[in-house]
């Protein structure tokens, strides 16, 4: 077995890129509306560190949080069988909030564009969890990188010729359940100096087996 680490890229992207988009639609709101919109209100694909996934309501204002992770994972080779994934986040020291007890979730994702990141990205997220965590058990020690084991066939989500696209949202947008108040935590994101911080995938994986037939006359 081979063990390959991935980080996105950081700013200026060339394969891949990470980062955040909020949807805060400024005053009374519904939690549809900030769950299921279209278009978000910000999005960031140049931070160092802020915050990964959030759900959270303040009287009736919701607000919703999520965090893209691309991956250039081409080099894994489009024979390899991959047997296993983990994804990590690394703790900026921030503490957690988890009003309602929740999970941070890792699922796929679809932005428009591989090196970049925009509000209208904001739906692109699935609901297939391939991972998850709770948000409880999250360490925020400065540095400290906190793993989520993958499953699925993995060959559904992690590509090996192209870009892995992943993404992560607060269990309660995943599961579409109305926040009572906040749950969310701070990582770091590739635009943090160097690597020893940045977001990683690591997959073991495995040239497939070769058969050999030997004829006889």
């Amino acid at each position: 077995d081979t063990v390959s680490t991935f980080y996105p890229d950081p700013d200026v992207e060339v394969t891949s890129v990470d980062g955040v988009i909020q949807n805060d639609i400024v005053g009374t709101t519904t939690w549809a509306a900030a769950r299921d919109a279209a278009d978000g209100t910000l999005a960031s694909d140049t931070t160092a560190n802020t915050t990964a996934q959030r759900t959270f309501v303040t009287g009736a204002d919701y607000l919703v949080y999520r965090s893209w992770y691309l991956f250039d994972t081409s080099a894994l080779g489009d024979t390899d069988a991959i047997s296993a994934a983990v994804f990590s986040l690394a703790g900026t020291g921030a503490a957690e909030t988890d009003t309602d007890t929740t999970d941070i979730d890792v699922v796929d994702s679809t932005p428009a564009s591989n090196t970049a990141l925009t509000t209208a990205d904001f739906d692109q997220v699935n609901t297939t969890v391939r991972g998850s965590m709770a948000l409880g058990s999250w360490n925020q020690t400065d540095g400290t990188y906190n793993d989520i084991t993958l499953g699925g066939t993995f060959t559904d989500y992690i590509s090996r010729t192209s870009i892995t696209k992943l993404a992560i949202r607060n269990s309660r947008d995943t599961d579409n359940v109305a926040p009572t108040g906040g749950n969310n935590h701070n990582s770091y994101y590739a635009d943090q100096a160097g690597t020893t911080k940045d977001p990683k995938l690591v997959v073991t994986h495995a040239a497939a087996a070769t058969r050999r037939v030997l004829i006889l006359d």
